[in-house]
């Protein structure tokens, strides 16, 4: 009999693929989901918003492997209302987490290098936290929680994880194919993955029940420019149908612009052999030969 997993956020990005290999391998999965109805159709799925009073929350049953896939990542959504995302990315999903590694399960929860001031590229897991943004903060807040838990949970904190159909860079490939010129930034960088190497090492974490901070990223750095000309070369699309330009000169304000995103990734490959990849191989998920 597999094991018994329960993912809350079962239908965002990273939830939805994982629990797609969670059961492919086997396992018993439970989702968990805000939206009405439930979006999760390949298996059980429970209704469940961070949002609302969770006091009297009890887990689904018995739990060997817990994955805290939920949250209000939008950065301007965390600015304009911290209350509600605190209580979202802090206050409730601590309360999970407590509950379930009180029941027994081992505990995952997924993180962002947006807790650091990103001054330094490869960032070392114990690196000092400055993040510059509210979501950035209740994400820092929410790895004390998880850390106080001990034995009982890891975390995970992840570079930009890339899927097909995502916004803005999940439509350049069909804007360059169709003779559209894009407009990337060249002053926005990103280390980004795979959704699939996110997924890869959420599983070998919850498997191997060792607590503490893994991170998960690319080799380095690339700017928003640097990904669209990557692509239009896939393509075979000519690089004048890439314009790149700096945010401010589109009207765009950055609420967090770290100078790297890029993390140490030596714990999650000493452990689980899970070597950071190139981060130009995330994008050749997006525009496949």
């Amino acid at each position: 009999m597999g094991k018994r997993i329960l993912v809350v956020g079962v239908d965002g990005g990273v939830g939805s693929a994982l629990a797609a290999r969670l059961r492919a391998q086997g396992m018993q999965v439970t989702g968990t989901s805000r939206r009405r109805p439930v979006a999760d159709t390949a298996g059980a799925c429970i209704p469940l918003d961070l949002a609302s009073d969770l006091s009297g929350w009890t887990p689904p049953g018995t739990i060997d492997i817990a994955y805290l896939c939920a949250a209000m990542t939008g950065l301007a959504g965390c600015r304009d209302d911290p209350q509600t995302a605190d209580r979202i990315n802090r206050h409730n999903t601590l309360l999970l987490a407590r509950r379930l590694a009180d029941a027994g399960a081992f505990v995952v929860f997924l993180s962002t290098s947006l807790v650091l001031d990103g001054l330094a590229p490869r960032a070392a897991a114990d690196a000092p936290r400055k993040p510059a943004c509210d979501y950035g903060r209740q994400k820092a807040l929410a790895e004390d929680g998880i850390a106080a838990l001990g034995a009982s949970a890891a975390t995970l904190r992840l570079t930009k994880v890339i899927r097909s159909g995502m916004p803005v860079l999940g439509n350049w490939p069909a804007d360059l194919a169709a003779g559209r010129t894009i407009h990337p930034f060249d002053d926005l960088r990103m280390a980004p993955i795979r959704v699939d190497h996110a997924v890869e090492a959420l599983v070998a974490v919850g498997h191997g029940s060792e607590g503490g901070l893994f991170q998960v990223s690319a080799t380095h750095d690339i700017t928003y420019a640097d990904a669209a000309f990557h692509i239009a070369e896939r393509l075979g699309v000519p690089r004048d149908r890439v314009s790149p330009c700096r945010s401010d000169e589109a009207g765009v304000i950055l609420i967090a612009n770290p100078r790297h995103t890029s993390l140490d990734a030596t714990r999650l490959e000493q452990t689980y052999g899970i070597a950071a990849p190139s981060p130009f191989d995330a994008l050749d998920a997006l525009a496949p030969p």
